[in-house]
């Protein structure tokens, strides 16, 4: 005796997920009811996940919730359309080969949808390594462009460097100079005269003269390294800008971040994946497993039925076309036969009033009177 099926509105819910005729199933023993709501509740968590999925992935496009949410709810609703469609265009038909050439196309349909719907979720899920990630490109962006300068800038020191160590040199000169002069004229060193003499002038001629000469490359060099200086902060301020613009025109929105996501190390990407292809392949897999039931033996027995009551009805439209055009064809063929004896009468009448004018015409010509014997 078959168990009386208690109907709920999750039940009809989770039946009309599954994509299988209600009025058939209540035919069915409770288990294809369990089966089909089984496959039902797969796809309604299929696209609960797509809305959530998808809501993550526009919130990263877009600003307003209400429109992340409309069209999260109108991501979902594909995804549930596009997986009923896929389980209830299933058949089974009891050829193991021919079924999965069958389900083949939906198996990959099922796949790509799984790949899609994963993405977003993997991106919320390892936010904060994607951000790091981010952060470290930006880092590595900025360093680059700093980089880019190193070289010139070193060149520049490098060079201030050399400058300040040749006047320092020539300091040192000046500063022993200096000194030779202070200690021969003081009579410490040299001639040991004290005051001024002929080496005492000598050297403080010397010290003069070098003098000038220092203060000429100080002025010089002093000239090159507030050039050097000038040169140094132009590069510095092409640096800055060259960093604001980097800076301004990171990115990091979707392209950016599943970019980020392929770069992380680990198979924890893999595994969220794979858990999603065995979710939306999981009633693909399970009717294509499953042995006929007694669904697919009713769903099938209708189908005949409708076939065969279309056919017939197809057949009688055809009898009743081809019985239409005969009666069209024979009224056609009286209608030109009455219009063949018409134009025969037409034609005779014709002829009759034809020849009766011609036998008019010919007894006027033999009763006319003979004007030449009248004359005589």
């Amino acid at each position: 005796m078959k168990e009386a099926i208690r109907e709920t509105k999750i039940g009809q819910l989770l039946i009309f997920s599954a994509g299988v005729s209600q009025d058939i199933l209540r035919s069915c023993p409770r288990s294809e009811y369990i089966k089909y709501s089984s496959m039902g509740a797969t796809v309604v968590f299929t696209a609960l996940l797509a809305l959530l999925s998808s809501y993550f992935a526009f919130s990263l496009i877009f600003s307003g919730d209400w429109l992340r949410w409309m069209l999260a709810f109108f991501w979902a609703a594909i995804i549930f359309n596009l997986d009923r469609y896929i389980i209830s265009s299933m058949r089974k038909k009891e050829k193991p080969m021919q079924e999965f050439l069958q389900a083949f196309p939906r198996l990959l349909l099922a796949c790509v949808i799984a790949m899609v719907i994963a993405k977003p979720l993997e991106l919320k899920l390892f936010e904060s390594e994607i951000n790091e990630f981010l952060t470290q490109d930006k880092i590595a962006q900025v360093a680059a462009v700093e980089n880019q300068y190193a070289p010139s800038l070193a060149a520049i020191e490098q060079e201030k460097e050399n400058l300040k160590a040749t006047l320092q040199q020539q300091f040192d000169i000046r500063e022993r100079y200096y000194q030779e002069y202070k200690c021969e004229c003081d009579g410490t060193c040299g001639t040991g005269i004290r005051g001024s003499g002929s080496e005492c002038d000598r050297k403080r001629e010397k010290y003069a003269s070098f003098l000038m000469e220092y203060s000429e490359r100080k002025t010089q060099v002093d000239a090159e390294i507030e050039h050097l200086n000038q040169h140094r902060t132009a590069i510095n301020e092409a640096v800055i800008a060259q960093k604001n613009a980097v800076t301004a025109s990171f990115s990091d929105g979707l392209l950016a971040r599943l970019h980020a996501l392929s770069q992380l190390p680990g198979m924890a990407s893999y595994a969220i994946m794979l858990i999603f292809l065995l979710i939306e392949t999981a009633p693909v897999v399970t009717k294509l497993l499953s042995s006929k039931g007694p669904y697919d033996h009713l769903l099938q027995q209708w189908e005949y039925e409708y076939k065969v009551q279309y056919l017939s009805s197809v057949v009688e439209q055809n009898q009743d076309f081809y019985r239409n055009r005969q009666l069209n064809e024979l009224e056609t063929k009286m209608q030109l036969k009455e219009k063949a004896d018409e134009l025969h009468k037409q034609q005779k009448a014709r002829a009759l009033a034809k020849q009766k004018k011609m036998e008019l015409e010919l007894y006027k010509i033999l009763t006319r009177p003979n004007r030449n014997g009248a004359n005589n």
